[in-house]
């Protein structure tokens, strides 16, 4: 009966591809969180401001109300409001005295 020997490979393993693809997909996560989170703090930051220019409380849009209603008192005609005069003296009293 004859001896037959496996023969294999007996050279050094080569390393590099496999420290290479760790690197690489440790750099893609790290790129996949970084940008994840600049994309989630946009989007509550577009989030946030549409709902605040949206938001008015009711408190102002009583303030506006009763404004809107004191300047149509008042006569407010084309960007003129006619106070009495005693208001207006005191208002410019009021402003040389500053």
């Amino acid at each position: 009966m004859e001896t037959k020997n496996i023969t294999h490979d007996q050279s050094n393993p080569k390393y590099g591809f496999v420290i290479m693809s760790v690197i690489l997909t440790f750099v893609a996560l790290l790129a996949l969180v970084y940008f994840s989170s600049v994309y989630y703090a946009i989007t509550i930051s577009e989030d946030q401001t549409s709902k605040d220019s949206q938001y008015q409380s009711r408190y102002y849009q009583d303030f506006k109300d009763n404004e809107q209603i004191e300047l149509d008192r008042l006569g407010q005609e084309a960007g003129y409001v006619k106070i009495p005069i005693d208001i207006a003296k005191k208002a410019v009293l009021r402003d040389y005295n500053r």
